[in-house]
């Protein structure tokens, strides 16, 4: 994800369901219908640029997994806490799925489908909007990653830095149980035996001295890529003795996401021009008397927890509870868009050599969302593991459009 953007794959879970009314037509998304912050505009899918060209097979098999419901290794707990922390009631795709589901597993799973037998049940099952954001009229997309990393389950000389599993004493802080003068701006606290208080930021929990009481479920040597990690929010580490670990979202210590990445423009380390991801860490990298400094401008603190089950060629585990898809997952405000509708993204992307932009016309399933994914046409791309994954998310920071298609309640005849 572009720095300076934030912390996107800080996963949460879906808002309950309500919807946008623009010109009497009822919108797939998650909002307060006097919100008025988008226009819909009913379009055909002949208006959608590269819709001809696209594999709508990949996202179908996205789509499925967001039918069949959470992973096994989403752990009810953790679900609990991400639930409470955030302003969501739990995990589920949005009830207007419902039909298309059902027509899906009907006619034999995405198994049974081709390339263009995938975009006629689109077609047929979905009506498409183009959401136009009031009052710029301009979507915009960045894109995130899952990082791979050398790693170990126990402390050594060469891995010292720790990620920590959710704490006991953190407990989610709302307007019902938020005690008099508690910060406003803080989702969680540390429960003792005096009270709630607010939990340490990022800056006191770098410090060893305030480990007390805290998990670590896996160590990685370099405190830069620690703190990538905790904006990716999910890791694979490649452990020393062969074997593998991949961790994912577990709960955040509550304070706000501020930009590391801002804060080195503001301060004049870094020019604005050419900054990306890769390039932040590469400076934090080489001034590592500095960086604590830098990165302790972010308070907001990510917990981890083992994923167990999950097949190589998916992604983390997502807001929705199900696995990512590179390239066709999506993360967005599901105060707007409803987990597990399809949503097409038309885009000039800095994705091809030497950055140069290239179309990204594709259709996305809505699986994720974070801390910064703020608004009815505002996106951020799952774009796959690995370092070359992460280089290219890392540029990334574009204006999209956005059409959102919507179920309909039985299949169009075409």
């Amino acid at each position: 994800m572009a720095p300076g953007d934030a912390d996107s794959a800080k996963r949460m879970l879906p808002v309950c369901l309500s919807v946008f009314l623009f010109a009497a037509q009822a919108l797939p998304m998650n909002a307060v219908a006097a919100d008025n912050s988008a226009q819909a505009e009913k379009v055909a899918f002949a208006d959608l640029p590269g819709w001809a060209d696209d594999d709508q097979l990949a996202a179908l098999k996205a789509l499925e997994r967001s039918c069949s419901g959470p992973h096994p290794s989403v752990v009810e707990a953790a679900l609990l806490f991400a639930e409470e922390t955030r302003d969501a009631p739990g995990p589920r795709r949005d009830p207007a799925l419902a039909p298309v589901c059902l027509a899906l597993a009907d006619a034999g799973g995405s198994a049974k489908f081709g390339h263009h037998s995938a975009r006629a049940f689109f077609e047929a099952w979905f009506e498409p909007f183009r959401i136009v954001p009031q009052p710029s009229g301009a979507g915009h997309v960045t894109a995130y990653y899952e990082p791979v990393l050398d790693g170990a389950i126990e402390r050594d000389e060469t891995h010292t830095v720790p990620l920590f599993a959710r704490p006991a004493d953190l407990i989610a802080v709302n307007d019902a149980n938020r005690p008099a003068g508690f910060p406003a701006g803080l989702s969680a606290a540390r429960k003792t035996e005096a009270g709630l208080i607010p939990y340490p930021d990022r800056a006191a929990l770098n410090d060893p001295e305030n480990w007390i009481g805290l998990e670590p479920v896996a160590w990685l040597a370099d405190p830069v890529d620690a703190y990538f990690v905790h904006i990716q929010g999910s890791v694979r580490l490649r452990i020393a003795d062969g074997g593998a670990l991949r961790l994912g979202f577990a709960g955040k210590n509550g304070h706000p996401y501020r930009s590391a990445g801002k804060a080195m423009i503001e301060r004049g380390l870094v020019p604005a021009a050419g900054m990306t991801s890769e390039a932040m860490k590469a400076w934090l990298k080489a001034n590592p008397d500095i960086a604590p400094d830098v990165l302790g401008v972010n308070p907001s603190y990510i917990f981890f927890r083992r994923i167990e089950g999950l097949a190589d060629d998916l992604g983390p585990i997502g807001a929705e509870g199900v696995p990512l898809t590179a390239g066709r997952s999506l993360a967005v405000d599901p105060r707007h868009i409803g987990y597990g509708m399809p949503v097409f993204i038309d885009a000039e992307l800095p994705v091809g050599e030497n950055m140069s932009a290239q179309p990204f016309r594709h259709l996305m399933i809505a699986q994720d969302t974070g801390s910064a994914i703020r608004g009815p046409a505002r996106g951020d791309l799952f774009w796959g593991s690995g370092e070359v994954a992460g280089e290219v998310a890392g540029r990334i920071n574009n204006a999209a459009d956005f059409y959102v298609l919507k179920p309909r309640p039985a299949a169009a005849q075409n």
